[in-house]
């Protein structure tokens, strides 16, 4: 009795743990008609906290009207306080599409010291054609560790 109750514990603290590990994805766009026109610039301002973490994944998915192939940047301010953020971006992510098929793409932004992002804007450059179903999701990851 005494080994099945201890073989029970061990199975839970293994499942538990599991558990505990599972990374949570975040959205910050969702897609849809998230669209952004011919040759402009969207400003969602969108913000989420990475005060805890040292880097964050970001994911990038769009669909383009025609067989567009000019990048579209997606950019990140960066804030201390979670109120300031920065007025020129440094953080930025490039992703191209592949005519009117649905692309998306990872990136990693190292955020050591930055309590929070913002989502300042997106360009699409292409003077022809807009992108659509845009989503962007982040994951947060490696906890900051303190030291004293």
């Amino acid at each position: 009795m005494k080994r099945l109750l201890s073989a029970l514990v061990a199975i839970f603290a293994l499942a538990l743990g599991a558990l505990a590990q599972s990374p949570t994805v975040y959205t910050v766009l969702t897609g849809g008609t998230n669209v952004i026109a011919a040759n402009t610039t969207n400003t969602p301002g969108n913000t989420f906290s990475v005060s805890e973490y040292a880097s964050v994944d970001v994911q990038v998915t769009l669909k383009a009207s025609t067989t567009n192939t000019t990048a579209v940047v997606f950019y990140f301010a960066k804030s201390l306080d979670s109120t300031t953020y920065e007025t020129t971006p440094s953080l930025s992510c490039s992703i191209t599409p592949n005519g009117t098929a649905e692309v998306s793409k990872v990136f990693n932004l190292s955020v050591p010291n930055v309590a929070s992002l913002k989502l300042s804007h997106a360009e699409n450059a292409n003077a022809n054609g807009y992108v659509t179903n845009v989503a962007v999701k982040y994951r947060l990851k490696a906890a900051k560790v303190l030291s004293r």
